[in-house]
This record gives C-alpha cells, structure tokens and sequence, in this order.
C-alpha cells in the first residue's frame, strides 16, 4: 500500500468565530490551519463559530470540485473535549469532505 506522508511544519490557529480570519488563513502559504472552536471561541459565539467552519469547508469542497488544482492549506478543526456536552454538535458541524482531520483536546 503506497500512502504519500507529508510534513505540516507551519500552522495557523484561527477562531472559528471570526471569518475575516478564516478567509485570510485560507489563502495563506501556511501547511495547515487550525480552525478552533475550543478555547479560541468564547462560550456565546460557539455556535456561530460551527456555522462559519461548515459554511467555509463547504465553499473548499465546491472550488475542489470545480477546479481540481485549487489548493488551501491542510484543513483541521480543534473540537472542544470527549465528553464535553458540545463536543457531539462540533463534529457534526465540521465532518465536511474538505476537513483534513480534527484536533481534540
């Protein structure tokens, strides 16, 4: 089984309640992104934060699927903790085709 391994040496942490920030991390020659829904994200703007982080991985999904070579960095999202009563709600807001993998603290 050939499986290609590659090295992300450069993040970016962003809240995901801040979409300028994301908009701006997205277009960045960083290796990876960090979108943050745990302690980046104040307890009221959660919810606003999920939504942002869907909406945008949707949009990636889209220009992927439009044009093959579009290229963002790698794609994660830092969920709150196991067994923390919104960790179920941050993946199933965040389980996109386009995320890369998820952070849990």
């Amino acid at each position: 089984m050939d499986q290609k391994t590659s090295l992300l040496r450069s993040w970016m942490f962003v809240p995901g309640d801040r979409q300028k920030m994301i908009d701006k991390a997205l277009a960045l020659s960083v290796d990876a992104i960090l979108l943050d829904i745990e302690d980046g994200v104040a307890p009221a703007a959660k919810e606003t934060a999920r939504k942002q982080i869907a909406e945008s991985l949707d949009r990636i999904a889209a220009q992927q699927k439009d044009n093959p070579s579009f290229h963002t960095p790698a794609r994660y999202v830092r969920i709150n903790a196991v067994g923390h009563e919104r960790m179920l709600a941050d993946v199933e807001h965040v389980i996109r085709p386009s995320l890369e993998g998820l952070s849990v603290p």
